[in-house]
């Protein structure tokens, strides 16, 4: 893959020049970023061979299959105009299965499950109401395991099942839940263990942990809860062996690392860290085997991850020297470990462990030709916030070793709202994050309270409190970062999507403290969005903000377009128009209001883009405009070498 290079290079040696903060040259263009935004997705490793999903910008957003072996290299396997991408619970994962030469992937277009093999492209499964997700091979059967969603019913049905790799017959394995994941073969393929839960609960409440034998026919038998269910999550599942399974726990408050045998659980080592992620998509993997008794594992503390090994036998843990403070995927199989990594001056990048655990780069996301003084490392910050609770982010100076700002200023500041409600930010390489700081912008990314990776008592702070909590939290901590100078507390900005779009709406809503902000596909109606989205969100405000339709006032009172005559700061709105997670008149019903209030404003619809944007065009279109929109609101000059574009 060519290197991605900035647009001008930059002497180590030049004195600073002094401009106003936000007003720097950067060579950290919109059209770089959007040419960098490849995303890298979901590693497996199988007999020696490494596969994962590619998401390219430049192909429209598709995401491609890529293999690669010591041998051969990295090959695409899935050509265009296939795109592997399920769209179960709208938010899809685990659409590949792989075993030696064949695997089969789920296309985005018809959401059937296709089969690759030698270059050669067949369909298995017929067009259908029905999406999967989750594929794992059953070679002692010659199937699929999958999570089917049937979308021929009012609320779509979710089911295990087992697809015949030959005629693609289905057969279903486990239904009557509202959902299920992890589909997870013991290595004699004797034993099957999945995750399921029931509205209104999400997978991060109350994931309950099942195995059952499988039988002579292929069906399930002597099924039983072994962990997880009321007030625990379980996530992750992953065989020992025949007898013993290994999962993460949030019993104790984190997601730590247990295993079950013969009824008997035991923990593996007690830790104030998580084994885990929130489930939002699926084939998501934290730990596995390196070999019968070694565990490696990735776990996060204080927003930073690591890679360690357990000792099984031993119980001695020890941390894994690698050069990375992010981990999104960790597979183990065969011997084999793959990572998907990251650090604040690397992008995403796919990392094959070998024995010794030293690295080797398999695919980069982007490379850039950059000054290290454009990258320096985040700083981890935890401010006091509202009910005098503490919450957290990761605080990014401006960064540009051409220039300084003017004494006795302080920068602007943006405040990042991820996507939550239940995420966390990330100290990945993010050159859109760059892209700020270049330019003399101070970032603040805050995991408000209901965050994850800060243990599960933090996490259901959010609970009751959606629309309250975090929007104070990212008040309180962009004031924090004023009273501290590291801020001007007249230039103070905000910026999020999806449900930290919300969060953005409601804090230029009902506080007067940001000058301005942008919101990407964000909710202005709460219950609204709730009714209209997909099945696997539908029930996640009754514990966020309280069921529906007992608490429908308190729901009103929380959204933003109910007090439209409230919102006196200007914003900016994004959004895809094929987007059926936050459907597009969410934007256009909270535009049309602060352009009836008088609010200095603007809509951008972009075609063809659905939750979360993936076309370069787009993403280009809409940084450009969002930062020319905060000059303009700031009254910062924009010069064609800082990269404002009025229209965006």
């Amino acid at each position: 893959m060519p290197d991605d290079k900035p647009e001008k290079s930059l002497s180590e040696n030049s004195s600073p020049q002094v401009l106003p903060y936000g007003s720097w040259p950067s060579p950290i263009s919109a059209a770089l970023v959007a040419g960098t935004s490849r995303r890298l997705g979901q590693p497996k490793v199988h007999r020696g061979a490494v596969f994962w999903t590619e998401t390219r910008p430049e192909e429209k957003g598709r995401t491609t299959l890529v293999r690669w072996t010591a041998g051969d290299g990295s090959k695409d396997i899935v050509p265009a105009p296939y795109s592997v991408q399920s769209r179960v619970h709208e938010y899809g994962g685990g659409a590949f299965a792989a075993h030696d030469e064949t695997c089969w992937f789920v296309n985005k277009q018809d959401q059937c499950i296709h089969v690759v093999k030698d270059g050669s492209m067949r369909k298995l499964t017929a067009e259908s109401s029905r999406c999967f997700a989750d594929l794992v091979h059953d070679l002692v059967r010659n199937r699929l395991l999958a999570i089917s969603e049937d979308h021929a019913f009012p609320e779509p049905r979710t089911s295990l099942v087992a697809i015949d790799c030959t005629d693609g017959a289905i057969t279903t394995l486990r239904e009557g839940g509202d959902f299920y994941s992890s589909p997870r073969l013991s290595p004699d393929a004797n034993k099957l263990a999945w995750l399921e839960w029931n509205h209104p609960d999400m997978p991060w409440d109350a994931a309950q942990l099942m195995i059952a034998d499988v039988t002579p026919e292929g069906g399930i038998a002597n099924m039983q809860a072994i962990a997880g269910g009321d007030e625990s999550s379980v996530a992750q599942p992953v065989w020992r062996n025949n007898d013993e399974i290994m999962f993460a726990w949030d019993d104790s408050d984190w997601w730590n690392l247990y295993a079950w045998r013969d009824g008997n659980v035991r923990a593996l080592h007690p830790l104030d860290a998580e084994f885990a992620l929130p489930h939002w998509v699926f084939g998501m993997q934290s730990f596995g085997l390196r070999d019968a008794n070694t565990v490696i594992c990735a776990y996060t503390q204080n927003g930073t991850w690591r890679v360690a090994e357990l000792d099984l036998e031993t119980g001695n843990f020890k941390n894994v020297e690698l050069p990375f403070t992010q981990i999104e995927h960790l597979h183990a199989a065969d011997g084999g470990v793959v990572l998907q990594a990251a650090s604040s001056q690397q992008a995403a990048s796919i990392v094959l462990l070998d024995g010794s655990n030293k690295p080797q780069e398999l695919r980069r996301a982007a490379s850039f030709d950059l000054d290290a003084g454009f990258l320096p490392p985040p700083e981890a910050i935890a401010f006091k916030t509202g009910d005098d609770d503490i919450a957290h982010g990761l605080y990014y100076a401006p960064a540009n070793p051409e220039f300084r700002g003017e004494r006795e200023t302080a920068p602007p500041l943006l405040v990042k709202v991820h996507g939550g409600p239940t995420a966390a930010t990330s100290s990945a390489l993010d050159m859109k994050l760059r892209f700020w700081t270049s330019r003399g912008f101070a970032v603040l990314d805050v995991n408000y309270r209901g965050s994850t990776g800060y243990g599960r008592n933090y996490r259901e702070k959010l609970y009751g409190q959606w629309g309250i909590a975090d929007v104070e939290d990212c008040v309180f901590g962009a004031r924090e970062l004023a009273k501290r100078g590291l801020a001007d507390p007249e230039r103070l900005l905000i910026s999020g999507s999806s449900a930290g779009g919300f969060t953005v709406l409601a804090a230029l809503t009902f506080h007067d403290v940001f000058a301005g902000g942008a919101s990407y596909y964000g909710i202005g109606d709460l219950a609204g969005a709730m009714r209209d989205t997909a099945k696997f969100e539908s029930r996640y405000g009754d514990k966020l903000v309280g069921p529906l339709p007992e608490c429908e006032g308190e729901w009103r009172a929380r959204s933003p377009l109910f007090h439209a005559e409230q919102l006196k700061r200007p914003v900016i709105f994004f959004q895809g128009l094929d987007d059926r997670i936050v459907p597009p008149d969410q934007s256009e019903r909270m535009f049309d209001a602060a352009r009836a209030n008088g609010v200095a404003t603007a809509y951008l619809p972009f075609p063809g883009e659905g939750h979360g944007f993936r076309q370069a065009e787009t993403i280009e279109a809409a940084l450009n405009a969002e930062y020319a929109f905060y000059c303009e609101v700031l009254g910062i000059p924009v010069t064609e070498e800082s990269g404002g574009s009025a229209s965006g």
